[in-house]
């Protein structure tokens, strides 16, 4: 079951992987045809969420929506990073839907959408008026309309505001940092402008809004993680320790990861209720070795050249798959032959990301969460407290990082219930060696929801020292038999839990099962690997076993 090939081919880990990969059914429109028939929108959903973003509009208006009498939201998919207006699509409408435009008001909705996409944005038209009264007015400037046409679309739309706004000059809300990604949002931004209406910043609002996740949500996410745990325990861990043997480059990794969540993505998805098409990447993957690491969230990236390994060497293993949209993440530590310093401020990192954890609750203010880590880290090692990042993670969901959710010293905004959170704890530029020796970092990093009561961990890989601390040293290769039986084992446990946990999606949207319900659910627990993949022995290799140069793992 082990791979053969040279550096750990990931993508013979498990034997339910496939080769397969569908676009990604859940993300951006595209060019699609409008009979497509996979092209709909959940219109209950749709009226349950415009309903949550009026009310919290209405109910939070003076200090999250700047007194706003109407928000407009344009997405151009110019940027890297999913922009809150690409965020709202799919939490309103579960599509990323390009270059369009839509705007909120009082008794009215507007949208500024190509030929196709008004197709089925028709259909939102009912639902809203049932939901909360309101007109969803389409303005369709057809598929492929040069700019002198959008923009005399756009003051067709601009007059429309203005009679159905009963304010001479309306206070607009909008994303400042979106104002001027691409020529539509500069456009459309401009026409306002030039009216001389005020523009103020509702990210907060719209950050706000998205920061609770409902159970559909939370499912999500769950299984974004599931997938993101899955490549990490069964991928890419065994490849970095296989490339011990075989010296690979961080980029061969790297891409080797990138395929097993392609083939992943269609691992049990009958049994778990996943579509393959729905899972992509969010995070990395990034591997890092050697010294110098470069750790900071939204930065990191893979290093150059060999992996490198030896003594009192670390390797540093991130990534974060989503699934809808939604994201998750993790990164773990491999420390080869560590020292007594490496020892240390691993054991003070491993205190610190379990005190955040263990301190995000409903109702605390993350500046407590914040101090909490700290305090842990400096009853363990108080001189490694200068080295910790400046902030330990932040919400998560539709975005990678949710603005103003960050777990940092001065953020006075308290937990709430059914959060998602990446907690992302770092310590770096330690040194090696009390004698000046290289310099070094350390980061852990794990999806949690919050709960009522207790903050369930999604990512729930093993981060003890004993599992991720590794000599060097003769490893003796198990009979393949052996090998089968453990993988087999391993395959029996799982495949045992995911139907149970099929019923229990099932049991959520019934309402059979409530959502801490589910997270206290024993079936949610990954099964512990039933042994090493390789068994260890001492260096006088028995006669008739196969040696190679490899790890083992120190106890």
């Amino acid at each position: 079951m082990a791979s053969d090939q040279k550096g750990g081919d990931c993508s013979v880990q498990r034997p339910f992987l496939h080769t397969n990969r569908k676009k990604y059914a859940g993300g951006r429109r595209g060019r699609r045809g409008s009979k497509d028939p996979s092209v709909s929108i959940d219109l209950d959903r749709f009226k349950k969420r415009l309903k949550i973003l009026y009310t919290h509009w209405n109910e939070r208006k003076s200090d999250l929506w700047q007194s706003s009498h109407l928000i407009f939201m344009v997405y151009t998919p110019e940027v890297a990073e999913r922009p809150k207006s690409a965020a709202l699509n799919l939490w309103l409408l579960g599509y990323e839907l390009e270059d369009t435009i839509m705007v909120f008001m009082e008794k009215e909705m507007h949208i500024l959408c190509s030929t196709e996409d008004s197709s089925f944005l028709e259909a939102l038209q009912g639902p809203a008026r049932a939901a909360i009264g309101i007109d969803c007015l389409l303005h369709v400037k057809g598929n492929r309309a040069d700019k002198e046409v959008v923009l005399r679309m756009m003051d067709g739309l601009m007059e429309d505001i203005s009679k159905g706004t009963a304010f001479s000059i309306p206070t607009v809300g909008h994303i400042a940092q979106e104002a001027s990604r691409g020529w539509l949002a500069k456009a459309w931004t401009d026409k306002f402008r030039s009216l001389n209406f005020p523009l103020l910043d509702v990210a907060s609002g719209f950050s706000d809004l998205f920061s609770v996740k409902d159970s559909g949500e939370i499912m999500n996410v769950w299984k974004a993680a599931y997938l993101t745990d899955d490549v990490m325990r069964n991928c890419m861990i065994p490849a970095i320790k296989d490339a011990v043997v075989e010296r690979v480059s961080h980029s061969r990794l790297t891409e080797k990861a990138r395929r097993a969540v392609s083939r992943a993505a269609f691992l049990v998805d009958a049994r778990l209720m996943m579509d393959p098409g729905s899972v992509g990447i969010c995070f990395g993957p990034i591997i890092q070795s050697g010294s110098g690491f470069d750790i900071r969230p939204g930065h990191a990236a893979s290093s150059a050249g060999l992996l490198q390994y030896g003594s009192a060497h670390a390797v540093m293993i991130a990534l974060g798959c989503s699934y809808k949209g939604y994201c998750s993440a993790m990164v773990r530590m491999i420390l080869f032959q560590k020292s007594p310093q490496q020892a240390k401020a691993y054991k003070a990192l491993l205190t610190g990301e379990e005190a955040v954890i263990g301190s995000l609750r409903p109702g605390v203010r993350l500046s407590t969460v914040y101090h909490a880590a700290v305090s842990a880290v400096e009853r363990e090692a108080p001189e490694l407290v200068p080295h910790l990042t400046e902030t330990f993670g932040s919400s998560m969901g539709l975005e990678f990082h949710e603005s103003g959710w960050a777990i940092e010293a001065r953020n006075e905004r308290t937990v709430r219930q059914n959060m998602v959170f990446n907690v992302y704890l770092g310590l770096q530029d330690l040194q090696k060696d009390p004698k000046d020796g290289p310099t070094f970092s350390m980061v852990l990093a794990d999806t949690v929801v919050v709960g009522g009561e207790d903050t369930t961990v999604l990512t729930p890989s093993s981060k003890l020292p004993r599992d991720v601390s590794y000599s060097l040293s003769i490893e003796v290769k198990d009979e393949e038999e052996a090998e089968a039986e453990r993988c087999v084992a391993l395959d029996r446990k799982e495949a045992e839990r995911i139907p149970v946990i099929g019923e229990d999606i099932h049991k959520m949207i019934s309402g059979e099962l409530t959502l801490d319900g589910w997270l206290d659910k024993e079936s949610l627990k990954v099964p512990k690997v039933p042994g090493s993949s390789r068994r260890r022995q001492p260096q006088n290799v028995p006669k008739g076993g196969r040696s190679s140069r490899g790890i083992s793992k120190l106890g």
